[in-house]
C-alpha cells in the first residue's frame, strides 16, 4: 500500500526510470492533511497512468489517514 504523508519527491515525473503508478484496485494511505506537493505529484503520476484517487474505504483514525481506493479516469 502507498502512502502519501510527506514530501518524498518519489512521484516527481523528471526522475528516471519513471514513477510507476499502482494498479486500478490498489489502496493508497493518505493523510488527513498531505503535502501538497506529493499529493499533486502524486494525481500527475496517476493522471498520466489513465487513473484517478477514487472511493474512500477506510479510516486510520489514529495515524490521521484514510484509506482510498484506486479508479480508471471517469470517461
Amino acid at each position: 500500500m502507498h502512502t502519501i504523508n510527506h514530501y518524498t519527491g518519489k512521484w516527481q515525473r523528471a526522475l528516471s526510470p519513471k514513477p510507476k503508478a499502482p494498479r486500478v484496485g490498489s489502496l493508497v494511505r493518505i493523510h488527513d492533511n498531505p503535502d501538497a506537493r506529493e499529493i499533486d505529484d502524486f494525481r500527475a503520476c496517476l493522471f498520466a497512468a489513465g487513473l484517478q484517487i477514487g472511493s474512500f474505504e477506510r479510516s486510520f483514525s489514529r495515524l490521521k489517514m484514510g484509506a482510498y481506493k484506486i479508479e480508471p479516469l471517469a470517461a
